[in-house]
């Protein structure tokens, strides 16, 4: 602000007959806004204080990082930058705490804004530019970028057939129990399907087809929507009380251009009985392998021993698609002796076409000898059979 005072001097001294009073003002503006970029990354410019972008463009990969660069320059006052984030036309979040920039009497000859996105998923992207220098954000500019499907977005690990699915030891994993293809009338089919570093928002679904013909769908079409990436996305189908007859899971994922199948999953359910035929039991001098695989045959099979020898009891179970354990409590003069068998179970992947039990007793005393075969299925021990032996005295 100037003013001049006006004084004259007629011999008597100065005295001020006028005062006039001005404004200078700076034609200068508070900043220069240089403009707003979208690039890979950002990195220091050539003068000192300043930034530049690495590969502006506007077109990105699904999965990429994404930055945005916004430049002023002489920036005399103080302010306060936000960014806002649009996808697809939403609202998304906003870059910025609010937090004032005091930028001193001398001014700055650079004030930078740096937002970037992490893990971009498919789709049409904005940042709105806003600057605020005391009298509320005003909108600078705007940039839009597009981002496109790389690959499938997920890794598909497998599915599975099972009894049931049960927690792995990675946080959201999911594993499989008992993994078959032969199950048994008015039991339970599980069907486990794992995706996995799934990165987009998805949907899965199951149908489920008997007998070749189609019968129901697991997934209700809800999408799952994805912040980031998930280590696993897991479907897991429960089919309960099943009627016999053949089984198949075809699994669908969605990741926006429709259900794409990813694999199919096949198993028969047989008619009520037991998972397993039992061929019989021998008491014998020794046992044999067999022409076929895993499988033992009786060698002189017989009912009376004499006292010394070593007696051998075969039990021989067929076609068994279930986890399973067998013992024989073996009897002398109607007591009780001892059990064959840890109690370990069997864990069946598929179908095994022999299980077998061979209890040795050696150097055997005169007596009556009984031999109780027993197996479990996951209900209990069921006694199958008994075998009665004579050993008489030398």
């Amino acid at each position: 602000n100037y003013q001049f005072r006006i004084s004259i001097d007629t011999g008597t001294g100065f005295q001020q007959i006028d005062s006039k009073s001005c404004m200078v003002v700076n034609t200068q503006p508070r900043y220069i806004y240089s403009g707003a970029w979208v690039c890979d990354s950002i990195a220091p410019g050539p003068a000192q204080w300043s930034q530049m972008a690495v590969n502006t463009r506007t077109n990105f990969e699904q999965g990429s990082k994404v930055s945005l660069l916004v430049e002023y320059k002489n920036i005399y006052v103080n302010h306060r930058h936000k960014v806002d984030i649009y996808y697809n036309g939403a609202y998304s979040w906003t870059w910025g705490n609010d937090q004032w920039l005091n930028v001193g009497q001398w001014g700055w000859g650079y004030s930078y804004v740096t937002p970037y996105i992490t893990n971009c998923q498919a789709g049409e992207y904005e940042f709105r530019v806003f600057i605020d220098t005391g009298a509320g954000y005003y909108q600078m500019d705007s940039k839009t970028f597009t981002v496109t499907p790389s690959g499938p977005g997920y890794t598909y690990s497998g599915a599975w057939i099972c009894d049931s699915a049960t927690d792995g030891s990675a946080q959201w994993s999911k594993v499989p129990a008992n993994v078959r293809t032969r199950f048994v009338q008015g039991g339970n089919i599980c069907c486990l399907a794992v995706f996995n570093n799934v990165f987009v928002n998805h949907r899965i679904k199951v149908d489920i087809y008997k007998d070749g013909a189609y019968s129901w769908t697991w997934g209700n079409g809800s999408w799952n929507v994805v912040s980031g990436t998930w280590a696993y996305s897991n479907a897991i189908v429960m089919n309960q009380n099943v009627g016999a007859g053949q089984y198949e899971f075809r699994i669908f994922i969605d990741i926006g251009n429709g259900y794409q199948q990813v694999d199919s999953k096949n198993c028969s359910v047989d008619t009520s009985g037991p998972p397993y035929t039992y061929k019989g039991s021998w008491t014998c001098d020794s046992v044999a392998d067999s022409t076929d695989s895993y499988s033992k045959v009786a060698v002189n099979a017989k009912t009376n021993f004499v006292a010394g020898q070593t007696m051998y009891c075969l039990s021989v179970f067929k076609n068994v698609y279930v986890n399973h354990r067998i013992k024989v409590d073996v009897y002398k003069d109607g007591f009780y002796s001892w059990t064959w068998g840890n109690g370990d179970w069997n864990v069946v992947s598929g179908t095994w076409a022999y299980s077998n039990a061979i209890v040795t007793n050696s150097q055997v005393s005169a007596g009556q000898y009984q031999f109780r075969i027993y197996i479990d299925t996951g209900s209990g021990y069921q006694q199958i059979d008994t075998k009665n032996i004579a050993v008489s005295s030398n």
